[in-house]
């Protein structure tokens, strides 16, 4: 009788850099053990429809140094409690007995390890191991996450040219960064680039922090040099009744109102459509985007992957209980699932209390005028 341990692998969610290589070091750490890998084609739709792949060296050997994507593909908001109105929980269920697995690394965020306990509190003998991979570093219960740290730098890097290219052209410039519900990859990345490139910004602009819209407008109107502008997508935009007419302004190709729910895909493109009527200077922006998910792999991001796949690999041979693997404390850790699960169910207040910490906050206050931050953004 073949004793040998067979694991599935599932990449869920938006991309984060730093996927590819955990699962080169899932695949590693495995060998070691004498287990075998099965990777489920573009997240849970692989494991709805039993499309596989084997996991092996030669296939993922190098694949922790390519500029991003995962390897096995991704999916994001795919629902199998409900996917195109139909409960495909038990299907996933068979699947998982079909092929005669010991448990699923799963990677992801939140929203994939809720997904993953779920399935585990239907069917207790389906396990998982979850790792944490999100750029955003929003899951409550966890200090870091996999692809964070290449975000920041990739947006350091486009917040430094846009800035030094505003100056340059004299004109206000905005970058958009990732960030629906919390503001930690644009801080950092703006602190990163304070430090390294040098340059100076004006304004901050974070889920978290509410603002002054009127003030903003007020100071983009009489400030006599180009401003630098970071923001997270997730901003929401209060529009006060004598801005929403609705009725097209001087110097503006766009209605003044934007609404008060921001449409992700547009909160960049809207704001400057507020402000450019208060200033005859153009504003251009950047939506650093899907740039943050890929790119050179940080070091950080590096020993993130390595160790949180050596501790998945060696939970899932103990054949402990559904573990999530996570750094919280300075060190790594297996927590039970449906801890961390419960954690994030209503996690809303908890990212907001860990948005960032002083020493952060701190700087990027010293580099925008600690009055305008207080006055203008500031409830």
């Amino acid at each position: 009788m073949n004793d040998q341990k067979r694991f599935g692998v599932i990449f869920s969610g938006g991309t984060a850099a730093g996927m590819n290589a955990t699962l080169e070091y899932l695949c590693r750490y495995a060998r070691k053990e004498g287990a075998k890998l099965i990777g489920f084609k573009y997240g849970w739709t692989g494991l709805i429809r039993n499309d596989t792949v084997e996991v092996t060296m030669k296939t993922t050997r190098g694949i922790a140094f390519e500029v991003g994507g995962t390897s096995l593909g991704s999916c994001s908001k795919v629902n199998v409690f409900n996917h195109d109105g139909n409960d495909y929980s038990e299907v996933c269920y068979q699947t998982y007995n079909s092929l005669r697995l010991d448990g699923i690394f799963v990677l992801g965020g939140d929203g994939t390890n809720r997904q993953a306990n779920e399935l585990n509190e239907k069917y207790p003998d389906m396990k998982f191991y979850w790792i944490s991979a999100t750029l955003d570093r929003d899951v409550a219960g966890c200090d870091d996450t996999i692809g964070f740290h290449t975000a920041v730098e990739n947006a350091a890097e486009v917040i430094a040219s846009m800035a030094n290219d505003g100056k340059t052209m004299n004109r206000h410039v905005i970058i958009e960064c990732m960030g629906r519900h919390t503001g930690l990859v644009t801080i950092h990345a703006t602190d990163l680039a304070i430090r390294k490139y040098g340059i100076g910004i004006d304004m901050v602009l974070v889920p978290e922090i509410p603002f002054d819209l009127p003030a903003i407008c007020n100071r983009i109107a009489n400030t006599p040099y180009p401003l630098t502008i970071v923001m997270s997508e997730g901003i929401e935009i209060p529009i006060p009744d004598d801005m929403a007419s609705g009725k097209k302004t001087r110097n503006s190709k766009h209605p003044a109102i934007i609404g008060h729910h921001i449409d992700l895909a547009n909160t960049c493109r809207k704001l400057i459509a507020v402000l450019q009527p208060h200033t005859s200077v153009p504003i251009k922006s950047a939506i650093v985007g899907y740039m943050q998910r890929t790119g050179h792999l940080s070091s950080a991001d590096t020993f993130l992957a390595e160790h949180c796949a050596q501790l998945a690999v060696r939970e899932a041979m103990a054949q402990s209980e559904s573990k999530a693997i996570i750094f919280r404390n300075g060190a790594f850790t297996a927590v039970p699932m449906h801890e961390l699960a419960e954690l994030n169910k209503n996690s809303g207040e908890l990212k907001r209390q860990a948005f960032m910490d002083d020493a952060i906050l701190s700087v990027i206050a010293d580099q925008i005028s600690a009055a305008s931050f207080q006055k203008c953004w500031r409830k």
